[in-house]
């Protein structure tokens, strides 16, 4: 998927890029909120082994919790979206990291 950062910005005026450095600054600071919570540590130790492009892919995802939001941030159609996080699941489960 081609994870470039479009020009163009969301219904709060957001750019894609600005909303990349805000969401991976709210993972990097949220730590603590789950400490005790094996499936989460689990899930953020897996997406902070993935490659950057598909890192930067499920935290999007995450935020927009749709395949046709994230598509229309990113230019591409919501299939690809759609493709591109189900094989980043598999990559998950497949190595383990969730169970």
């Amino acid at each position: 998927m081609d994870m470039t950062m479009r020009k163009g910005r969301n219904e709060q005026g957001e750019t894609l890029r600005d909303r990349w450095r805000r969401i991976s600054q709210e993972y990097a600071a949220s730590g603590d909120i789950m400490d005790g919570d094996d499936l989460m540590a689990s899930l953020k130790t897996a997406v902070a082994g993935l490659p950057q492009t598909d890192r930067v892919a499920m935290l999007l995802y995450a935020d927009c919790g749709s395949y046709r939001e994230l598509g229309r941030l990113l230019g591409v159609s919501h299939m690809t979206v759609r493709r591109e996080i189900q094989r980043i699941r598999r990559e998950i489960l497949d190595n383990g990291h969730i169970r």
